[in-house]
């Protein structure tokens, strides 16, 4: 089988994508533990990667960017680079033990020299099912969820496209891209998991 990489909107079902194909196949999927496991293999302080998570990281990857693109290195920006690194060492790593599913982290460009990957983008068409999902299974406010989704959304992009060069969400960047308004959990794990098998 195939390893999985799901990149996502905020609130598109993503990471419940990922737990679906890993309960009906039995290979692991990482998420935020990948975070973890990076931190303990790289000898980074957890408290540090969790500042640095792609959740967090807007506001100062628009700083280390405009830094970057003025050639100039500090250690905030090394200590990024120092992060992302470790993560996408530790997505290495993991894809050697066998398939698997990761969720975020730019995980289709660390594997990108791997032929035996599936990308995927989840997404939905239906801001007000993207709006619940948050309420639900974050805890976010009613009248804070349409922020947080655009806020969410934009640090994504950011992270994304800071380390990979590349436009987060545009269709050249995956093999496959699935609206989980139309198509539901289910069916978009049992698609990934036909393409992967």
């Amino acid at each position: 089988m195939k390893i999985i990489t799901i990149d996502r909107e905020y609130g598109s079902g993503g990471r419940e994508v990922g737990k679906i194909i890993s309960e009906k196949t039995g290979i692991p999927c990482y998420d935020n533990h990948l975070i973890m496991e990076a931190a303990e293999n790289f000898g980074l302080s957890v408290g540090m990667m969790k500042d640095y998570d792609e959740k967090n990281i807007g506001s100062t990857l628009y700083n280390i960017a405009m830094i970057a693109s003025n050639m100039k290195m500090d250690g905030e920006n090394n200590k990024t680079y120092e992060i992302y690194y470790a993560i996408s060492e530790t997505v290495k790593r993991l894809a050697i033990q066998g398939p698997a599913v990761f969720i975020g982290r730019c995980a289709n460009e660390a594997l990108n020299e791997n032929r035996n990957v599936v990308n995927a983008f989840i997404y939905t068409s239906d801001i007000e099912k993207r709006k619940q999902r948050i309420i639900e299974v974050d805890g976010v406010s009613g009248s804070n969820a349409e922020y947080a989704l655009k806020k969410r959304d934009k640090q994504r992009k950011l992270f994304y496209e800071f380390y990979t060069g590349k436009k987060w969400g545009e269709r050249q960047n995956y093999d496959i891209m699935l609206n989980t308004a139309t198509l539901g959990y289910e069916a978009c794990a049992d698609a990934l998991i036909q393409m992967a098998e």
